[in-house]
């Protein structure tokens, strides 16, 4: 099994050695996601290949810290998901983190739904959380405006000169004041339209960073660790209100022309 993970945004975080505690990756091709999401676990719990007793267990599935939970017949019950939340209990037996792999993670009923919620919001600070999907879209959006959504999809993937930076200036002015202070800034927005897929997800990734910041008060699962200092400003923000702010950037994204 290979150590080459082909996504952009993986390999750099590898790079980095800045790993998030949970992951939703969206892609047309299962088998292209599949082999990505297996690439990147093997990377993180073998501390990027030295340590190769734990490549053996894993290439052989037998690692003690990862577990795979795919559907049966396209439900993945409440059991799957107690079963994760118990194996998540006992810190790592062999590496520096424990991971679980959901596949088609849409699978998910309320019930179990709910309980991966409750995971995600208060995750240990070794565990990795990966679903898998074919588009996020079709996962409840209280499970992936806590995850980092990793694209698949070509047009998705431009690499581009990004100026974060005043996007942040925005976005932090517009959390000072209202969302429709984003509207103020139609300049920057008209000159990104381009971009408009990866600037939409870097406004959603800032959000998740705060709620990260907020359960965690550490920058070590943050996907922009430097903006931490604004993060902190906004810790006494409610669940419900950075949730729903998601909500409406994701219906400014699908109006924005």
């Amino acid at each position: 099994m290979s150590y080459t993970v082909e996504n952009k945004v993986l390999n750099r975080q590898l790079k980095e050695k800045n790993i998030s505690h949970a992951y939703l990756l969206e892609g047309e091709n299962r088998d292209e996601v599949f082999k990505d999401a297996l690439a990147f676990s093997k990377n993180i719990l073998t501390n990027f290949g030295e340590n190769k007793a734990v490549e053996h267990k894993f290439e052989s599935e037998s690692s003690a810290d990862f577990l795979y939970i795919q559907p049966e017949k396209n439900n993945i019950s409440i059991d799957k998901i107690r079963e994760m939340i118990e194996y998540f209990q006992n810190r790592p037996l062999e590496s520096k983190y424990k991971i679980a792999l959901i596949d088609e993670v849409e699978c998910l009923r309320k019930e179990s739904a709910n309980a991966l919620l409750k995971t995600l919001e208060e995750p240990p600070y070794y565990g990795v959380i990966i679903l898998l999907t074919k588009s996020k879209d079709r996962v409840l959006k209280t499970i992936s405006s806590r995850c980092q959504i990793v694209s698949y999809y070509k047009s998705k993937d431009i690499d581009t000169d990004f100026d974060m930076d005043t996007l942040v200036e925005i976005l932090y002015k517009s959390m000072k004041k209202d969302l429709l202070q984003l509207l103020d800034s139609k300049d920057f927005f008209d000159e990104n339209k381009d971009n408009k897929k990866i600037m939409f997800d870097n406004i959603i990734w800032f959000y998740r960073d705060i709620l990260i910041y907020k359960f965690t008060n550490s920058n070590d699962k943050l996907y922009f660790p430097k903006y931490e200092d604004i993060y902190r400003q906004f810790v006494h923000v409610d669940i419900k209100t950075i949730e729903n702010t998601i909500s409406k950037v994701e219906q400014i994204e699908e109006n924005f022309k």
